[in-house]
């Protein structure tokens, strides 16, 4: 087993979704998600966009304050992806931080 932990920060004002940070199960390997974990600088104009292993978990939702959704026993396949993406309002900058938790196995 072999921890993973996938790790970026996107500074942008567009109004389209853009990749935080992103992870691909690796061929031949099981991935077991653990945790997300998603900070901003300002959370009044973010929204954000949560994708794994192509289902949307949910998209266009503001948050408060840091998220860090845990999970058990989420694995996922080979050629899987774990994506955070966020979007501003078009005009003001803000700085996000991302990352994925878990581990590879097999």
């Amino acid at each position: 087993q072999l921890a993973i932990v996938a790790l970026d920060r996107l500074t942008t004002s567009s109004a389209t979704y853009a990749t935080v940070v992103r992870y691909e199960v690796s061929a031949s390997k099981t991935f077991v998600l653990s945790a997300l974990e998603i900070a901003c600088s300002d959370y009044d104009v973010a929204q954000f966009r949560v994708t794994i292993a192509g289902v949307v978990q949910f998209a266009d939702k503001y948050l408060q304050t840091t998220f860090n959704p845990t999970f058990a026993d989420v694995n996922l396949e080979a050629g899987d992806v774990v994506l955070i993406e966020v979007k501003s309002d078009g005009s003001t900058s803000i700085d996000v931080d991302g990352a994925i938790e878990g581990k590879v196995v097999g």
